[in-house]
């Protein structure tokens, strides 16, 4: 029974790290196709933030189309002609991917964080809202993944519950991934709400993501509608 419980762990592991590689991946992707597509900034004025001015730049607004299976698939700019249906299972795959890798990263980040900060003589992972808030993230991070298995599945075997799988995992994978990097920053208490640490940055992606192909009110929608409620 022990020698099982190993095994389950290193595969679990296993692919926890092709996850993060994926991720990893998809950001890299991400940039070159920017570059590729030379799509001009829009500028905003800049913004005073504790007494320096920033600027920052916005990638133009890309118009949508409607994916394969139901779901908003965005275009580049300029771009000729409708995604094919292959492109939007790709989009809606790597999107996926993407929320299921970003919930477990914070979760990492949380966990490690309650075992080092030391408040009132002890860690504050040993306090029992502490402990709450990270089960309940550990239950969004494997239920997200056993949905975007699901869908991943059905994709690559062109299975007739594709839409709905689809839509299933993008909604429940969409609220894990803002859920946890929401806790993520209470967990690290007043250093989580600053500017110098990652949280929040991990928080906004979770935001965009969660809209990106449709958010999850959008897809529960399709849900019903598919499923005739």
């Amino acid at each position: 029974m022990q020698s099982g419980l190993v095994v389950g762990v290193d595969r679990r592991q296993g692919v926890v790290e092709q996850v993060v590689a994926r991720v990893q991946e998809l950001e890299v992707e991400r940039v070159v196709q920017r570059q590729r597509a030379r799509v001009p900034p829009v500028p905003v004025e800049p913004v005073l933030l504790q007494g320096a001015a920033r600027s920052a730049d916005l990638e133009q607004v890309r118009p949508v189309e409607q994916g394969g299976f139901g779901c908003r698939v965005p275009r580049l700019a300029g771009d000729q002609g409708r995604l094919t249906a292959d492109a939007g299972v790709t989009e809606m795959r790597d999107g996926l991917v993407a929320q299921v890798g970003g919930a477990q990263r914070v979760l990492d980040s949380s966990v490690e964080y309650a075992k080092n900060r030391v408040q009132f003589g002890r860690p504050i992972g040993s306090f029992q809202a502490i402990k709450h808030k990270c089960a309940d993230m550990l239950l969004d991070v494997e239920s997200a993944k056993s949905a975007a298995y699901y869908a991943a599945w059905a994709a690559q075997e062109r299975n007739d519950e594709l839409p709905i799988a689809a839509s299933l995992a993008k909604s429940f994978c969409s609220e894990a991934y803002f859920h946890c990097a929401a806790e993520n920053i209470q967990i690290h208490g007043g250093i989580g709400f600053t500017w110098e640490h990652p949280a929040h940055l991990y928080f906004k992606r979770a935001k965009s993501s969660e809209l990106f192909l449709g958010d999850p009110a959008y897809h529960r929608e399709l849900l019903a509608q598919r499923l005739g409620v």
